[in-house]
């Protein structure tokens, strides 16, 4: 799940990036999601700007809550977003969580 400051939603997936399998990693290796923070044609409403971004894992049941979490940094001036906001599936590779 992907949260900015204390939104009350949950972007949604873009289903044709869902793998035919669970992604499986290694410990210590890599996972990859892409962000689209706005629509690229100004169709998004609702637009507000991201000061803290937190990222929230799966528990270790399918639809469980109460995995870890990230905080990762965004830019000072935060970043913006609208109700276009949506997410990939987890990649093990960046060039298909980006493509």
């Amino acid at each position: 799940m992907l949260r900015f400051d204390e939104m009350q939603w949950v972007p949604q997936a873009f289903d044709d990036t869902k793998p035919q399998a669970v992604p499986m990693l290694e410990p210590g290796a890599s996972g990859y999601a892409g962000v689209r923070l706005s629509a690229a044609d100004d169709s998004g409403t609702g637009g507000d700007t991201g000061r803290a971004l937190t990222v929230a894992f799966q528990g270790k049941t399918p639809n469980s809550s109460g995995g870890p979490s990230a905080t990762p940094s965004l830019p000072a001036k935060g970043v913006y977003y609208d109700s276009a906001l949506s997410v990939t599936y987890w990649q093990t590779d960046v060039e298909t969580a980006l493509s």
